[in-house]
């Protein structure tokens, strides 16, 4: 179909994205801004996403409250996150301000912390679903199959529908063919009771908007707003692309180059057991995840650069022992004769 096909045109990319949190649901009420960096290469399973934005998280509790009483410090606004890279041998995760890095098993799912999307999945699926790290070959396949109707709403508009199997959920998705079948409008509706009453309102809204790319069709904004009846969460992100179906630095997806903050720790976890790897500023070798022939070859270079610096010592050691010898311990022939 020509969605699939479409989607499947972008392998790889680099974007940076950029916009605003806002969450009226409970007090205080959230609003901030959000960053996030991404880079993939879909061909080889690479996959690197940075994002924060902001949260409220409690303050650290300076002393025991009083007996039988319960401390109620004010929440504090920070911008969380931390970063994420995935490559052909480990993930790599890092919450924002963590002293350590940790690399994990590449079937792990990814860090809650950082949240990362598939960018093929945007604006075919709901907020939540968008980010539980499920990738487009996971994600497509269920969309697929569980569709209940498409009808053509216009000459190049198409409404794809899915209703959950409690019938509770009712999901539409409009394509335009004129931009790759790109979704450019997605709406949720809910009921409490399975196949009675009405759909009534959207309880979630999402629009995008998209460019065409070197034949990719990319994101170019996208809007999410979700409704409670005590409030609302709503987030609107703008794509810059910086490259689309170009190769992109494979260094980016090792700890090496995530641009970790000096002095972080790196941790492997990966058997079931934590191993130091390294400290990043510390490293004088190349990246170790991706690559292992190149960083082989610099240690035997280094390595014989170090025999040969130490052969080359003590040969001088030696020459200088034997001078020495040789000054203490002169021939016979060379010595005064015997007294009469």
């Amino acid at each position: 179909m020509g969605l699939k096909d479409s989607r499947e045109r972008l392998t790889s990319g680099v974007f940076r994205a950029t916009g605003y949190l806002e969450q009226t649901v409970q007090e205080p009420v959230l609003r901030g801004e959000i960053s996030i960096f991404c880079a993939f290469d879909f061909a080889n399973g690479f996959l690197r996403f940075d994002r924060i934005e902001p949260g409220w998280v409690a303050p650290p509790r300076e002393a025991k409250p009083p007996e039988g009483k319960i401390a109620k410090a004010p929440l504090v606004l920070r911008q969380l996150g931390g970063r994420f890279a995935r490559n052909a041998k480990a993930s790599v995760e890092w919450s924002e301000g963590a002293r350590f890095a940790a690399l994990r098993r590449v079937e792990e799912d990814p860090p809650a912390s950082v949240r990362p999307f598939d960018v093929r999945l945007v604006g075919l699926v709901n907020w939540g679903t968008l980010e539980n790290g499920k990738m487009w070959e996971f994600g497509f396949p269920k969309l697929q199959s569980r569709a209940s109707g498409l009808v053509q709403e216009s000459e190049t508009l198409y409404r794809v529908s899915w209703v959950d199997e409690k019938e509770t959920a009712k999901r539409d998705c409009w394509l335009d063919a004129a931009q790759g079948f790109s979704p450019v409008r997605y709406e949720q509706r809910l009921r409490a009771v399975k196949g009675l009453g009405h759909w009534g309102e959207p309880s979630e809204i999402g629009v995008a908007t998209w460019i065409k790319i070197n034949d990719a069709w990319v994101p170019k904004t996208l809007t999410q707003e979700q409704k409670y009846p005590r409030g609302f969460r709503r987030r609107e992100l703008s794509f810059d692309w910086e490259s689309v179906n170009q190769r992109v630095e494979p260094t980016l997806f090792t700890w090496q180059g995530m641009g970790l903050p000096n002095g972080t720790t790196v941790i492997d976890r990966r058997l079931g057991t934590t191993v130091t790897v390294a400290t990043v500023g510390e490293d004088v070798f190349g990246p170790e995840e991706l690559d292992a022939p190149e960083r082989t070859a610099l240690r035997m270079v280094l390595a014989a650069a170090t025999l040969v610096g130490l052969a080359v010592l003590l040969g001088v050691a030696f020459w200088r022992a034997c001078r020495t010898r040789a000054a203490f311990e002169e021939p016979p022939y060379k010595r005064d004769p015997p007294s009469p």
